[in-house]
């Protein structure tokens, strides 16, 4: 009965919602208060096993990483289907990974890597501009220097989700 088998992510996420459903995470809840006192705690799990990561990874313990990456996944799941019934998370996911593509420089002249670059040493933070050739383009991302972070290219607009509230 409690027996399960995980080949793709699908069944990963058919697995979370499964452990949600038996857990009554997913009940409905009656009140704007207590959808949010339950998005915040469930966000407050996806902060705890993501710390576990970083835990891991300062002591660089295999084990621990890859039992916390699986953890904020299942954790993150959770959040997720907790908020499917009350927003439009596939919308809204939609958005927003087509909103991250923006954050790219699509063959960019060497002007405008170099203008990136100065907009933030203006605000005192490094990067580096990253290459990838993709047959005849050339995709630029930028990069702080120190963590790696991939940072939203000068006059970048955010992502709007009022339209689907």
């Amino acid at each position: 009965m409690n027996k399960i088998e995980i080949k793709t992510l699908q069944d990963f996420f058919d697995a979370v919602h499964r452990f949600n459903s038996l857990s009554g995470n997913l009940d409905d809840v009656e009140t704007a208060e207590e959808l949010a006192t339950r998005f915040k705690n469930q966000a407050e799990r996806v902060i705890e096993e993501a710390k576990e990561v970083i835990e891991g990874c300062e002591q660089w313990d295999e084990e621990k990483v890859l039992d916390g990456v699986v953890d904020v996944m299942v954790t993150a799941f959770g959040l997720l289907q907790q908020a499917a019934p009350y927003m439009n998370t596939i919308k809204a996911a939609e958005l927003i990974c087509q909103n991250n593509l923006e954050k790219f420089l699509y063959n960019p002249s060497e002007e405008l890597v170099m203008e990136n670059i100065a907009y933030y040493l203006d605000k005192e933070e490094e990067v580096k501009a990253q290459f990838l050739s993709l047959g005849n383009d050339v995709i630029v991302t930028l990069r702080r220097v120190g963590d790696n972070k991939i940072m939203k290219p000068k006059g970048f607009v955010p992502v709007s989700l009022k339209e689907i509230l």
